[in-house]
């Protein structure tokens, strides 16, 4: 992500958070010790509130999302299911500073210092939130997968949800949604990925304007799409 100070920062798989800096020798500085506080942690996401907070995601056990200052780090957790472990695949922070915690098991908002369980709508309850994404105007987009294996997108505009697609996918694949990009005519574009890299069913998508929903199968050397 970029930050206010027009800062570069990467999330890695395996070596931490890195920001460049073209003015040092070498440009790429490491930032893991200070958000890992211990062993060095594959990130998931990355995002960047209004008083430059950097908020990060974490394959970890515990402590799923830490939050950088620039010299302290704070450290918050998801409410956890007796039946399914739950893990933060990414937080986000929109344009009206609200924070939310995509998990395994369901949508979470930042509120009085803890992630509660939103209640937006409740398919996202019982879904594993892979990504969110805003548009021009302010909308939000969550892409899912539910319990049964299906993938869909939901669209919140002001205290209003829409579901623009559900759709069933070979269970034996574990499909999600690793993308989403909305055009300035409304149009959403989303990208197929599978768990463990295996090759998928699709590897793109687009929807507008409540019509069907269109997939790509066939345009794309290699299906697994992540951004």
């Amino acid at each position: 992500c970029q930050d206010r100070e027009h800062q570069i920062w990467f999330a890695t798989w395996g070596g931490g958070v890195c920001s460049y800096d073209p003015e040092s020798i070498p440009p790429i500085n490491y930032t893991s010790e200070a958000i890992a506080q211990q062993a060095i942690p594959r990130i998931y996401s990355l995002s960047e509130d209004s008083s430059n907070k950097l908020w990060v995601s974490l394959n970890l056990d515990t402590d799923l999302i830490r939050v950088y200052d620039g010299d302290k780090v704070q450290n918050y957790d998801l409410p956890q299911s007796q039946e399914v472990e739950n893990i933060c695949r990414l937080v986000y922070v929109d344009s009206q500073d609200r924070i939310w915690a995509g998990g395994n098991i369901g949508l979470f908002k930042y509120h009085n210092g803890i992630f509660k369980k939103s209640s937006i709508n409740p398919i996202l309850n019982r879904s594993s939130i892979s990504t969110i994404t805003e548009d021009s105007l302010g909308r939000l987009y969550f892409g899912y997968t539910t319990d049964n294996r299906s993938l869909g997108i939901l669209r919140l505009e002001g205290k209003k949800t829409e579901s623009l697609f559900n759709c069933q996918l070979s269970a034996q694949h574990n499909h999600y949604i690793s993308a989403i990009v909305v055009k300035e005519n409304g149009q959403v574009w989303f990208a197929v990925s599978s768990e463990g890299g295996r090759e998928t069913e699709i590897s793109l998508g687009s929807w507008q304007d409540h019509q069907n929903v269109s997939f790509y199968r066939d345009q794309l050397p290699n299906t697994n799409v992540q951004a």
